[in-house]
């Protein structure tokens, strides 16, 4: 059986449009690494490479000690694939590709003014929003494809942290006299257990941010074999699960 395991193959500067940003594609020329994921705690004793085998079905589970997980399912001519988090819950170990209220956020660093994926149509980003002025008392930080209950938080320089609601136009517009530089912005869930996904500013006389999707953590997301899964721990290194159409498997750690 043909089994493919882990690791083998491995603005116009004078003014920027808003509603053109918020539909508009985060290219790969912008800041990297704020879209990975970062997982929660997970149980160190389960962590490990898990195999499934069998005459038609292949799988590998790698479990990472720091709460990441990689699936492969292979079975006939096919693969299919997942990536995301995993924990302990009693007795199941629970995969997710998404966690809920969560997607891959990234600070721009350029924008396509026109919408299309051009390297022509890129630019920087202004350093303040045309609409406000150069007077420098206000941030504004503009999130697309703002998730329902989204919120905006500004950490200044000085400590002081302050957050606000996202408005209709995806935006929250932050006013200070005297505004200080701005060391990091964030963004906040609806859900009161999540931690506030923060992005760090390196440009001290910026007023103007603009954070939107990773697409690439997106197409992962979507072409996940799953979304959620469920596995019983049957034991030390023992692990079993529902593969869909009555095939029960069951792994062991290698």
């Amino acid at each position: 059986m043909r089994h493919q395991a882990f690791g083998s193959k491995t603005a116009a500067a004078a003014k920027l449009s808003f509603g053109a940003l918020l539909l508009g594609t985060v290219m790969a020329a912008n800041a990297p690494a704020a879209g990975v994921v970062r997982c929660g705690p997970a149980d160190p004793a389960l962590a490990g490479h898990y195999y499934l085998d069998g005459d038609d079905v292949g799988s590998e589970l790698l479990l990472r000690a720091d709460g990441r997980f990689e699936y492969l399912l292979a079975y006939g001519a096919s693969d299919a694939r997942a990536q995301g988090c995993w924990r302990r819950s009693d007795r199941q170990v629970v995969l997710e590709t998404a966690r809920a209220g969560e997607s891959g956020l990234r600070l721009l660093k350029r924008v396509s003014v026109d919408g299309s994926s051009s390297p022509e149509s890129l630019q920087p980003v202004p350093p303040t929003d045309p609409d406000e002025g150069a007077q420098g008392d206000t941030v504004v930080v503009a999130l697309g494809h703002a998730p329902e209950g989204a919120s905006i938080w500004v950490e200044y320089a000085d400590g002081q942290r302050t957050s606000l609601p996202v408005d209709q136009g995806g935006r929250a517009r932050f006013v200070r006299t005297g505004m200080p530089a701005v060391r990091r912005v964030g963004v906040g869930s609806s859900r009161p257990d999540a931690p506030v996904q923060w992005f760090a500013n390196e440009e001290a006389g910026r007023r103007l941010f603009l954070i939107d999707t990773d697409t690439a953590v997106d197409r992962r997301a979507a072409s996940a074999a799953f979304r959620r899964m469920e596995l019983e721990v049957m034991g030390p290194g023992r692990l079993s699960a529902n593969l869909g159409q009555g095939v029960i498997g069951r792994y062991e750690r290698r």
